[in-house]
């Protein structure tokens, strides 16, 4: 018998050994992603004030991106997550308000979040569609940026977002090709050509 179970207890110990090879080699390629700094340069974008744009941008930011689902009720922030597992995960306020990013944010940090799911210091925003935002016209970008910067204010303070061991697992194992959740970080695209400006026409009629 103990014949027997000597090697299958070394097999038993050298898969543990493997699996905990495996476990921190996947949590060694999450913490380097998530640290990585990106350098994109923005380009200048003007932000228009005229009516019709900020609409524009209301129609985008509600009806088209439906930002409100991981950012709340009147983009005031939310958590996504929010346990010893998967760590904090907060989609910001957005608004001008105390804790808000509206507060502060230029127009070249809305650029680089939007378009390339970047923060302001380089690293990667976590859980954020930013490829799909990365195909929008220069004015379409400029008219999301201009009805944000509207938004209504709202006091939401949140705490920074600080990915657990689950978060940082998921982010070395699953390397994002869509940008959505339950996607981790996106990947950077930085020189694709924008599409031109839409053109306006009339409603459909029922």
């Amino acid at each position: 018998m103990k014949r027997i179970l000597k090697p299958i207890g070394k097999i038993i110990g050298g898969l543990i050994g493997l699996i905990v090879l495996a476990v921190v080699a996947v949590l060694a390629v999450g913490t380097f992603r998530y640290n990585k700094i990106y350098h994109i340069a923005v380009p200048p974008l003007e932000i228009p004030t005229d009516t019709a744009s900020i609409a524009r941008g209301d129609h985008l930011v509600n009806a088209v991106a439906h930002c409100a689902f991981c950012h709340g009720d009147g983009l005031a922030g939310a958590y996504m997550a929010n346990s010893s597992a998967e760590g904090i995960v907060v989609a910001p306020n957005l608004t001008s308000g105390a804790g808000g990013r509206g507060a502060s944010f230029s127009t070249e940090d809305w650029v680089r979040a939007i378009r390339h799911g970047i923060h302001s210091d380089g690293r990667s925003v976590l859980i954020m569609p930013s490829l799909f935002f990365d195909v929008l016209s220069e004015d379409d970008l400029a008219a999301i940026i201009a009805y944000l910067q509207t938004i209504p204010p709202v006091d939401n303070v949140l705490p920074e977002t600080k990915p657990g061991p689950l978060m940082i697992a998921l982010i070395g194992a699953v390397r994002s090709q869509r940008g959505c959740p339950p996607c981790t970080l996106t990947t950077k695209r930085p020189s694709l050509p924008r599409p031109p400006k839409p053109r306006p026409s009339n409603t459909a009629r029922t």
